[in-house]
């Protein structure tokens, strides 16, 4: 019995100090990310400026995965094609942030169908 009490108390340590080594690691691992995200981001996205504000656009950026719109309005999102063609995107709109779960290099915004109610929007492909 004795023997089983000292083994039980051997494992608790041990998952006592492997769950403090996980938390560490985990700490460590966000601090890195922290860190290297700035680096990131790509502000690069162009526009019309005056059409951007008249619709509610400030920014437009992305990381390696999303890209991101600040706009105090909602509208229809689409992505231009390799083919030259326009396909609805889906996204997030919250708090003034468009949340899109991709990449996006061409594409524009619109409502209705007045060219006036339209953004169009481009970014660069990298050169690798």
């Amino acid at each position: 019995m004795a023997s089983c009490k000292t083994h039980a108390e051997t494992l608790k340590t041990e998952a006592s100090e492997a769950a403090k080594k996980a938390q560490e690691d985990t700490a460590a691992a966000l601090a890195d990310y922290q860190a290297n995200y700035p680096r990131k981001l790509f502000f690069g996205y162009e526009w019309d400026e005056a059409k951007a504000e008249k619709l509610g656009f400030q920014m437009a950026w992305s990381d390696d995965k999303f890209t991101y719109f600040r706009a105090s309005k909602v509208l229809a999102l689409y992505e231009i094609n390799e083919d030259g063609k326009p396909s609805l995107i889906q996204y997030k709109y919250r708090d003034g942030l468009y949340t899109v779960p991709k990449l996006l290099y061409d594409g524009y915004f619109a409502i209705g169908t007045k060219k006036e109610n339209k953004l169009t929007f481009h970014r660069e492909r990298s050169k690798s």
